[in-house]
Formats: structure tokens, sequence, C-alpha cells
């Protein structure tokens, strides 16, 4: 099962990180980070701030995140 940018942002919304996530879907954090980083890239909005411990929704990704919830 390939997990799409999508989803995996509604994983970090729900789990509460990106390394959360990717351990529920049994992939590594960096490819997921990279994932995220691609989807903020072709929406042309930040959807997450980074920190050094983790990455938390902003404005932009708890809007996306509510929009799609709905249809994933």
């Amino acid at each position: 099962m390939k997990l799409s940018q999508p989803e995996l942002l509604v994983s970090i919304a729900d789990r509460g990180s990106i390394s959360t996530a990717a351990d529920f879907f049994g992939l590594t954090q960096p490819t997921e980070s990279h994932q995220i980083q691609r989807l903020e890239q072709e929406l042309g909005v930040e959807l997450v701030l980074r920190k050094s411990r983790g990455m938390t929704l902003i404005g932009g990704g708890k809007l996306v995140v509510s929009e799609i919830r709905p249809v994933i």
C-alpha cells in the first residue's frame, strides 16, 4: 500500500508527530518528511512548523486536514 501525502498529513494531525505517523505505517521519518515537503511545494503553502523535535501543523496544514479528512 502506498500512503498518499494527504493521508500522511492527516495521520500526523491525528498522532501528533511525523515519527509516530511514520512508525504506524512502517515507514521512515525522513521519507515521510520529504513527502510533506513535496506536498507543501505542490500546494504552495506551508503546512507544518518544523522544530528540532519534530513538526506540528500550522494554519495551512490544519485547513488542508479539515478539508481532506472527510474524503480519505
